[in-house]
């Protein structure tokens, strides 16, 4: 019936066939257990199929339980009537049409058999299951089979056998008073009805025995068995529903860490709070510094770490950071903490250390995490297929303090970690730091091309986190500050490294910290990871050379793909990269001759830096790059940074952006990027 309602070309809710089996256990309540079999046996004589079919008795209490069946009406059949009723119940390997629904004394008489006049219900003993064996299958009558078995275990797997054998998905039951047997049944058994302690046919039909059943006499088994539905088939099942969703922005917010402490010569100050009291009036007495070797060698760490030791900290240092660092210099700083046992860590360095400070504490305080779920892709920050973990059960604070000015890791809660040559950029904001210490004296010394580098780092942040679809008015109000503040005190800071100009560009570096750390990054960090870990390019560099091949992909009224985000409406890309454009100083009479002279002060700023213009001038080889160019832009698409992009790419595009930036030439040579507002094409005219 069910396979004819499935091939009738309608739409039909379909079950399965039953072959349910009973575990009784030495435990078990023997005298409600037998008359609980017998109740479910012969309501509505068997012929439900989640009646019982074969009862599986532990030997201890075999023949007692046996007795107490007999008791109850139960009538073993043996030898040849044992043969008869086998016949008579099983023709041409199913069930005998003749036998479903008759009572035990019918069924009796059409076999020729002799039963007792009180006997409610046929039983034989067996020891196999399979089609050689007639007494294990489905019987939809009350008729019943009584297996023994020599222990717990090899019940329940005799159970399993016997659901296997002509009922995956349907009806299991056990009685016993252990627990823990009833959930190593339950685990064991591949049904989804499972019940315990009642007659299976009636509790299964959601009558009496239990309240989280549905009523239904029609019993889903789900894919397992071969269905469309695992529970009860109800009205609810059968009911069209429709559903009006409206559009609804989401709530937005902006998080920070809690200390954000800047100005010059801060540090001491700063750290020194990390003596104060909690409310309860204890304090934290340990910490670990995460650095590098180079921040050693400058004097950096000691400095920090006699700051720290002068407060009352036992310090210990972990410098084993190197630039993009590794799930395994991660693995062995969680294993440094787990020896110190440190109550604040603070990271002291470059994005690197940083970077690693946040995961070690992640890995530290959840040593079972694994890399590729923390860093698992996500589309609903709320909505994570696997979740962060939580932080801070070990580490009370994690403190940040850049000594470059580019990654703004000190207040964002990203942090991007290797594996092999992929990198993972982490997100949540339960990695943001609890202190930011923002000290542009660490600055003082930086060779040009790490000012260049982190600068442009630095301007990209801000320019993606004001162009992407989370942009809003508190973060454009950041990430425009630091545009303007990079574009005036970037060069003097790379030229004559004045104290003036090293300060506001640390200042920038923070403030576009803040801003994608609310609204995130786009492509050309997605772009620029596969590099950076394919190459080993300065990450600032790589950002730089992508980025106006970037805005040209962006800067259309036309995506081919548009970003996906409540609040971002139309595409808007365009007129964004205007704003930051009239920010500086540049004229025009559209936002198309905008968006140009923007890409033009970017394109002398790279150069006043002495940046490559292309990945080519770079250094990169060209058979090398071309040869992994397809997996590149594969492995930038599935970035997390992606989904935040304006225009959301297709890998064809993404891999065009990529030969743009190796050998210079536009965009729009590649691939249509032709302006169609009419005030674009007057412009151009």
């Amino acid at each position: 019936m069910v396979k004819a309602s499935y091939s009738t070309g309608k739409p039909a809710l379909g079950v399965g066939a039953g072959n349910a089996s009973v575990l009784v256990d030495d435990t078990a309540d023997l005298k409600m257990a037998a008359s609980s079999i017998v109740m479910g046996k012969t309501f509505d004589n068997g012929v439900i199929c989640a009646s019982e079919q074969s009862t599986v008795v532990i030997e201890s209490i075999f023949e007692e339980f046996k007795a107490l069946l007999q008791k109850r009406g139960v009538h073993f059949v043996y030898g040849e009537e044992r043969k008869k009723l086998g016949e008579f119940l099983i023709k041409g390997g199913s069930i005998n049409p003749d036998i479903v629904g008759q009572s035990a004394q019918t069924i009796a008489q059409k076999c020729g058999i002799k039963i007792p006049g009180d006997a409610v219900v046929i039983a034989t003993e067996a020891s196999e299951v399979g089609p050689h064996e007639p007494f294990s299958f489905e019987k939809l009558s009350p008729v019943m089979t009584l297996y023994r078995a020599a222990s717990f275990n090899e019940a329940k797997d005799l159970c399993a056998s016997i659901v296997h054998f002509g009922g995956e998905g349907h009806t299991a039951v056990i009685h016993s008073n252990d627990e823990n047997r009833i959930a190593a049944f339950a685990a064991a058994m591949p049904a989804h009805h499972l019940f315990a302690n009642v007659p299976s046919s009636i509790a299964a039909v959601g009558t009496a025995f239990n309240f989280n059943v549905p009523p239904s006499l029609t019993l889903g088994v789900g894919t397992t068995g071969g269905s469309s539905i695992a529970t009860n088939l109800t009205p609810a099942s059968l009911i069209n529903v429709k559903l009006m969703a409206s559009r609804q922005e989401h709530m937005e917010w902006m998080k920070t860490p809690p200390n954000l402490y800047f100005n010059r010569n801060c540090t001491r100050e700063a750290i020194a709070d990390l003596a104060k009291p909690y409310p309860g009036g204890k304090r934290d007495t340990r910490a670990m510094i995460i650095t590098d070797r180079a921040m050693v060698e400058f004097g950096y760490c000691t400095k920090v770490q006699m700051m720290l030791e002068q407060i009352g900290f036992k310090v210990a240092v972990f410098d084993e950071v190197a630039p993009d660092p590794t799930i395994e210099c991660v693995r062995a700083g969680a294993a440094a903490c787990e020896q110190f046992k440190p109550e604040v860590l603070i990271g002291l360095g470059g994005g690197s250390p940083m970077d690693a400070a946040k995961g070690i504490r992640v890995f530290y305080e959840h040593p079972e995490a694994k890399l590729e779920d923390v860093g698992a892709r996500f589309i609903e920050l709320r909505k994570r297929t696997c979740p962060f973990p939580d932080t801070g059960s070990k580490v009370h604070k994690l403190v940040c303090i850049p000594t470059t000015s580019g990654t703004g890791s000190e207040v964002t809660p990203f942090a991007v970690i290797t594996e092999g040559t992929h990198k993972y950029p982490l997100f949540s904001y339960r990695m943001t730091p609890d202190v930011a210490i923002v000290d542009s004296a660490f600055c003082d010394n930086l060779p040009k091309s790490l000012v260049a580098n982190a600068g442009v780092d630095a301007l990209v942040h801000a320019i993606e986190a004001y162009v992407s679809v989370a942009s809003n008015d508190f973060t454009k109000a950041h990430a425009t500050r630091a545009v303007k503040l990079l574009f005036e005190y970037l060069p003097e800071s790379y030229k004559n490294g004045t104290i003036r100009a090293r300060e506001m560009v640390h200042h920038a570096s923070t403030i576009a910290g803040i801003a994608f750390a609310n609204s995130f990054l786009g492509i050309t960090h997605s772009l620029s990871h596969q590099i950076g870990g394919a190459f080993h390019t300065p990450h600032g560099m790589t950002n730089a050379i992508l980025m106006e091949h970037v805005i040209d992909y962006n800067a259309v009224d036309a995506p081919t793909r548009m970003g996906v985000y409540p609040q971002y409406t139309h595409p808007l890309a365009k007129q964004r990269y205007a704003e930051l454009a009239r920010a500086i100083g540049c004229n025009g009479n559209s936002d198309y001759e905008l968006v140009q002279k923007f890409k033009q002060r970017i394109s002398e700023l790279k150069k006043s830096l002495d940046i490559p213009a292309t990945f080519a001038e770079a250094g990169i080889n060209k058979d090398a790059y071309y040869k992994i160019i397809d997996s590149l832009a594969e492995h930038a698409f599935d970035d997390q940074c992606t989904p935040a992009n304006p225009r959301f790419p297709l890998v064809t595009e993404l891999r065009h952006i990529l030969e743009s930036a190796y050998d210079g030439q536009p965009l729009s040579s590649r691939m249509y990027l032709e302006p169609k507002d009419a005030e674009a094409n007057k412009a151009k005219a």
